[in-house]
């Protein structure tokens, strides 16, 4: 066997889902059907949807071979597969189903965990708990709990003390809720850190400080002792700069490369020794200035950093004592344990019980270098040995840069990661085809994309995105940056889409101020939302940028009477159904909480029950005055509805699991024939149930603690053809497609970075005024998040299938008429004038 990396660039539509599940087939071809030769097969994806999609490909596929179904021939074709080995190869994954491995990428490297627990240290009885703010708060108010306030001599008092001093001293922070801010900052240090410690020496403010000082005396001295005042420029250079350098900061005077470019041309009457000695004096400031600035990043961060450590160590007691770890935080625990030494593939192998010979990676643009670090050494063994690596991915759509996807992977895995694979093992490919999109869809895409390809318009994007004063190798950069980018956003539509309708794009400009923005945007949506919903009534989406603005488009589709679908509204604690139904089992568990009995009986639990009068049942409970507990006085007001809902089921309490007394309630008040759009509903809380008992949970307590912990978040699943406009992010809509697609939103604002970190591994924070290096870094962060703010647009604009709604929403600045170039929008307005588009 020869090692092989292939590579496959997939613009949107183009299949890249197709593609591995072609690869993964052909990989069957010429192996016995066998869970040993299904194991040697593992396929990586980023979410559960994703891997449940591509198995479902799978067997679909072989179906489709062995049944001589639908397009069996191409698919026969491109994997080699006949229809009888494809029915043999079905048979061996429906029968080992549970090494038929296409996994997320985090389960992976969470079966590795549990494989080497010992061997790092962590009891085996691990429990991964991903509700990651709550854990961390938990420790955190473990550590305030530990402190000795007042104590001088108690570490953790002056660990408190030093937070508060830098966050309103040093960072300068306001609010009325200090610990807040303080609880916010630690948990952005935490994802910074992944988890190691990040704690350096203490700065050394006060003696930076001295330095300064002491050099701008200097210089101003000198300055004064021979009369060079009168030829420095006015507007630049005043003594009081240099009499009060900290309050200066970020003066203009200290920006400059050399004294020379402060003079005026009076200048000319100094001597070239007096020039020189000014200008040696005025680099002295600048160096010390640059070490101050340097060591104030650093200070508006140390003291969050120390604390970091001790909340880690909180966290590592907590696991520790009850086998618990945030998830996530097993990336850097694996990557740590494998750099131990050689040949920690071959035992990580023999650890999950077999070698894997080939390697298929889904959406690799998104995988972040942690990741990458965790899984490398067994793709190392695996192309070391002959086997292969297949991944596919979008550069156009890395949008997860702000957790940690690195898409400059992309090209380095295929390049310089792997010295046993030959160059003539490496390939790499690009698909230009879209299967998703009709000719009016992929031209716009087509013409909008392609403009940053060309070097002049990219250089005028460049300088909007960084500022006009921005050097121009930081410009220039940028603009390679966004034609690499998009080198390969041409494509072509698909024959069969070729055929048919053409398809609508729809341009509204908006220049506005704020504050009007969003009942302009309401008016236009309103009016085209609903004369496609007459259209169509199913088959339409609304992207936008933040949760926020979902929630806002949602009320405007509801005060419409247009039904409408969000994230939030997928979720289990969105169902009044379902909390009451989980009201009810709070009473049953305690039959004293009055006020867990009263909610279920006000909610639809108890409403219209079959040979019940409601409305006396309403009035009672209006009345609000009973005597104590209340379960009492309702038995006695209603004997009938007690003794056929009620009084039975308090029975079963403490004999039958969660799972049996919640099917036992939804049975009893007949919630299935009662509540038929419920039911999604009831069979997910159903499950819910059914997995915490899986895990060992199987008291009624305990269950109702889960659900208060986060069990409440959980989703059920989306039916693919509902009948409602369905809101939801763009994150979110990565993979998917819709018929109609409409963008009421582009004013995302550029983030500016706020921290830092450096190759040291240390962290700084990015508040103005900065060091030059520290200017660099925070450029560069500038450029990825420029690039990933346009990689975002590609992914809302290539959602459409037949028809997209695309508003520009560009802002006025407070002052003039001049519109705001700090938001896509208004780079997007540039694209779309030059493309004679939109009108100026």
């Amino acid at each position: 066997m020869v090692p092989q990396i292939h590579s496959l660039k997939a613009s949107a539509g183009a299949g890249k889902t197709y593609q591995l599940t072609v690869k993964f087939l052909s990989l069957l071809k010429g192996k016995r059907p066998s869970a040993e030769a299904l194991r040697q097969i593992v396929a990586i994806t980023f979410t559960n949807r994703a891997a449940a999609e591509m198995k479902q490909r799978i067997i679909i596929a072989l179906k489709q071979i062995a049944l001589r179904q639908g397009e069996w021939k191409q698919l026969s074709e491109q994997t080699g597969l006949q229809p009888n080995e494809a029915s043999s190869w079905l048979d061996a994954i429906l029968a080992h189903f549970n090494d038929f491995h296409v996994r997320t990428i985090d389960s992976l490297i969470y079966a590795l965990l549990r494989a080497f627990s010992l061997e790092i240290g962590l009891r085996p009885e691990l429990e991964v708990v991903f509700e990651k703010e709550s854990i961390l708060n938990l420790c955190f108010d473990r550590l305030l709990s530990s402190v000795r306030w007042g104590d001088e001599e108690d570490r953790l008092n002056q660990l408190f003390i030093e937070l508060i001093e830098t966050y309103l001293e040093i960072e300068e922070a306001g609010g009325m809720v200090v610990e807040r801010g303080i609880r916010k900052r630690i948990h952005e240090l935490y994802e910074k850190a992944e988890g190691h410690s990040i704690v350096g020496p203490q700065p050394n403010l006060g003696a930076a400080e001295g330095r300064l000082q002491h050099a701008a005396r200097k210089l101003l001295l000198k300055v004064e002792e021979c009369g060079a005042e009168e030829c420095l420029h006015r507007g630049i250079f005043k003594p009081v700069y240099l009499q009060k350098p900290l309050a200066n900061l970020e003066k203009g005077f200290f920006e400059k490369k050399c004294l020379e470019e402060v003079c005026t041309s009076k200048a000319q009457k100094l001597e070239q020794t007096v020039l020189s000695k000014l200008n040696s004096l005025y680099l002295d400031v600048k160096e010390a200035r640059e070490e101050f600035l340097f060591l104030l990043a650093l200070a508006r961060v140390h003291a969050y950093t120390k604390a970091l450590d001790e909340l880690q160590g909180e966290i590592n007691r907590l696991s520790e004592r009850d086998g618990r770890i945030i998830g996530g935080a097993w990336l850097s625990l694996i990557r740590e344990f494998f750099n131990r030494g050689e040949g920690v593939g071959v035992y990580a192998f023999l650890k999950l019980g077999s070698m894997v010979h080939h390697f298929l990676i889904d959406e690799f643009q998104d995988t972040s270098r942690t990741q990458w670090q965790a899984i490398f050494p067994l793709i190392e063994e695996t192309l070391s040995t002959g086997g292969t690596l297949f991944y596919v991915g979008d550069v156009k759509q890395a949008i997860y840069g702000w957790r940690g996807g690195d898409w400059h992977l992309f090209t380095e895995v295929a390049t310089d990661q792997f010295p046993s694979v030959s160059p003539q093992g490496v390939m790499c490919e690009t698909l230009t085809m879209n299967y998703r999109s009709v000719p009016e869809i992929v031209a716009f895409n087509n013409g909008l994309y392609n403009l940053l390809k060309q070097k002049e318009f990219v250089e005028m994007i460049a300088g909007m995105i960084l500022g006009e004063r921005a050097a121009s190798e930081e410009k220039g950069l940028l603009s390679k940056l966004l034609c690499r980018n998009f080198e390969d956003a041409e494509q072509e539509v698909a024959p069969h889409l070729q055929r048919g309708e053409k398809g609508n794009v729809e341009i509204v400009p908006f220049v506005t101020s704020t504050e009007e923005l969003h009942e302009e945007v309401r008016k236009t949506f309103i009016g085209q939302i609903q004369d496609v919903w007459k259209r169509r009534g199913q088959g339409i989406a609304v992207l936008v940028r933040s949760n926020r603005d979902a929630e806002d488009i949602a009320a405007w589709l509801m005060a419409e009477g247009i039904p409408v679908v969000t994230e939030n509204s997928l979720r289990l604690h969105s169902s009044d159904l379902i909390k009451g139904l989980v009201a009810f089992l709070k009473f049953l568990e305690y039959p004293l909480d009055d006020l867990s009995l009263w909610g279920a009986a006000t909610s639809r639990l108890f409403k219209d029950l079959p040979h019940h009068h409601t409305e006396s049942l309403d009035a009672f409970l209006r009345e609000g005055k009973w005597q104590t507990p209340l379960y009492k006085t309702f038995e006695r007001r209603f004997p009938k509805i007690f003794g056929e809902f009620i009084r039975p089921l308090l029975a079963r309490v403490g004999f039958v699991t969660p799972y049996d007394l919640a099917r036992e309630v939804i049975e009893r008040f007949r919630l299935m024939e009662r509540f038929e759009g419920e039911i999604v509903f009831i069979y997910r809380f159903l499950e819910l149930i059914f997995q915490t008992e899986s895990k060992g949970q199987r008291s009624l307590s305990h269950f109702l603690e889960f659900w208060e912990e986060g069990g409440m978040e959980e989703k059920i699943g989306l039916p693919e053809e509902i009948c409602a406009v369905r809101v939801l992010t763009i994150h979110k809509a990565k993979g998917l497609e819709f018929p109609v697609v409409f963008i009421p939103f582009t004013n995302w604002r550029l983030e500016l970075p706020r921290l830092a970190k450096l190759d040291d591994g240390s962290i700084v924070n990015l508040k103005k005024p900065l060091p030059d290096l520290l200017k660099k870094k925070r450029v560069s962060m500038m450029m990825n998040s420029a690039l990933e703010s346009l990689n975002l647009l590609y992914v809302a604009t290539t959602r459409a299938q037949e028809e997209l709604y695309l508003y520009v929403t560009c802002l006025l600045l407070s002052r003039g008429e001049r519109i705001d170039r700090g938001y896509v929008s208004a780079w997007l307005r540039e694209m779309l004038i030059k493309k004679g588009w939109l009108t100026v």
